[in-house]
Parts: structure tokens; sequence; C-alpha cells
């Protein structure tokens, strides 16, 4: 049975050492990094600023620990292609059509579903235009930390409040701050008023 496959592009070397530890906690414990900081990494968010000479030694015991754990250096694990801007900000996520046993999607848990009608289509789309009008009001940082948050577009699932303020350059507290403004402007008044249509979907 051919089956739509969808999963998020991670940095598949870094990802074969977390599982070689058991957990991502303990990879980030075991090379002295943040754990945001590496999820960032894996998720191929970021990338180590190692290029930089002024910074290159503070890497060295890190890279020997992961060529310990991979076989990899520095520059394997996150080659040139990988560095720029404009790959960390393309989409993560990656669709395919895979042929699959109907055993194995069975053991896997598989439940089939059904296509959703054409209005309830139509719904959807209503709700994202609303949803996206009234978060397009908010202050621009304000309106990042809540899609980043909750998953809205152009971010394709939810982040931890720890993966927010690195992406932002902020604290963790300062982040909740910022969310929590937000949260509180959408329950303005004339906000509410706004979003009043996605009570019906």
């Amino acid at each position: 049975m051919k089956v739509a496959v969808t999963a998020n592009l991670r940095n598949g070397i870094l990802w074969e050492a977390v599982k070689q530890l058991g957990s991502q906690a303990k990879l980030a414990e075991y090379l002295g990094v943040n754990q945001s900081r590496l999820g960032l990494w894996l998720n191929f968010r970021s990338c180590p600023d190692f290029l930089n000479p002024s910074r290159r030694d503070l890497y060295a015991e890190m890279e020997s620990k992961l060529f310990d754990l991979t076989g990899h250096t520095l520059e394997e694990i996150f080659p040139p292609q990988i560095r720029n801007k404009q790959f960390l900000n393309r989409q993560k996520k990656v669709e395919a059509v895979v042929e699959m046993p109907v055993e194995q999607l069975a053991a896997m848990g598989a439940v089939p579903q059904l296509l959703p009608a054409p209005d309830e289509l139509l719904f959807e789309e209503d709700r994202r235009a609303v949803l996206e009008h009234v978060i397009n009001e908010l202050r621009p940082r304000e309106a990042k930390v809540l899609r980043m948050r909750f998953g809205l577009a152009p971010y394709d699932e939810e982040h931890i409040l720890d993966d927010v303020a690195a992406e932002m350059g902020v604290t963790r507290e300062r982040c909740r701050q910022m969310e929590i403004m937000a949260l509180n402007r959408l329950r303005h008044p004339a906000k509410l008023r706004d979003l009043k249509p996605l009570q019906h979907y």
C-alpha cells in the first residue's frame, strides 16, 4: 500500500549521536552545550559558529567528543551548504509517498482516516485567514513568539520556550513575558471580536 509520509528534516549525524547516548539531554551534557542550542543544531535551525577563528578553540573539545561518537568532524557534520541562512530558514518538512505493507502500518499503530469534506477544508481555510489577520496585527517579535510556540505558519511545529528564546536571542523569562503580553493583546475586546468567527469552526 502506498502511503504519504511527512517527516521533519534533521541533522542525521547528530541524531545518531543522540541515539547512541539515549537522549538529547545526555548528548548536550556530554558536549557541554545548552540543550536548546543543541536542539537548534539538530533541527537545522542554526549552526555553531566554529568557523569564526576567535571561537574555533571553544569547539575543539566538542569536535573531539563528536568524532569519538560519530567518526565525523564538525566540518562534515555542518558542511557549507547547510550553514547558509537560506537553508536554515527553509521549510524543514519533507513529504514523500512510499510503499509500505498494511501489516507494518498496523504494527506502527496507523489508523485509517477519511479525507475531509470540501466544506471542512473551506472552514479550515477561513479559520487560518482570520488567525493570520489577528497575529499580523501584533508587534513583530510577539507575533514570532506565538507563531513558534503554537506551530503557526511559517513554523511547522510547536517549540518549547527555551528554543524560542534561543532563536530570538533573549532570556527564557523575557520570552515568557513576550508570550504573555501577546496573549493579553489577543484578549482585548477588539481582538476578541476579530476572533469570534473561529468559535464556529
